[in-house]
């Protein structure tokens, strides 16, 4: 009874230590901004559970749906909850803003699509950690287009999520994968 308990400890401590890790990594990446930004960072923490939740119920979707027609009802709803927000705050998009969210929404419907596929084909544990990459992708075309470079610090950070998000797949429970519909 010992020795099962032992090994049950010792194999959640280590994607446990990752997770912890990653939270150190994502302080060090966000601390100069969490004192001037506590409700952005609040908003980016909600963010995460919310599409952790979104990825749940595409998991539970049939393979046979298609990643097109689930965009189309995410779309849709997220229009409608947008639609009481355009009474405040909104101003027409000018030509230069025009084409940075035409580059927006090419890009999102590409990754959505993709990312939808690849959680409906695969468990969620296999496919997101690649989501780990999204940082990485994003201070490099941050640096090359918006000229915007992050400190020491902040790489620090971000090497440490990525190294933590390598470390909770490398250290998951392997399980052999069941398709949803046997």
């Amino acid at each position: 009874y010992e020795p099962f308990i032992g090994n049950y400890l010792q194999w959640l401590m280590k994607p446990l230590l990752a997770i912890l890790a990653s939270f150190v990594g994502l302080y060090l990446l966000a601390a100069p901004q969490f004192e001037a930004k506590p409700h952005a960072i609040l908003i980016g923490i909600l963010s995460g559970i919310f599409a952790a939740t979104a990825y749940i119920f595409i998991r539970s979707s049939s393979e046979e749906d298609s990643p097109y027609t689930i965009i189309f009802y995410f779309t849709a709803v997220s229009t409608m909850g947008a639609l009481p927000m355009l009474r405040s705050h909104f101003e027409w998009p000018n030509f230069i803003e025009w084409v940075w969210l035409l580059g927006l929404s090419v890009g999102s419907f590409f990754g959505q699509v993709w990312l939808t596929k690849s959680i409906q084909t695969a468990p969620v544990s296999f496919v997101l950690p690649f989501s780990y990459l999204t940082p990485v992708c994003a201070a490099i075309l941050g640096a090359l287009v918006l000229k915007e470079y992050l400190s020491v610090q902040a790489l620090v950070g971000g090497g440490i999520i990525i190294a933590s998000g390598i470390a909770i797949y490398l250290f998951r429970e392997k399980t052999p994968f069941i398709p949803l519909e046997e």
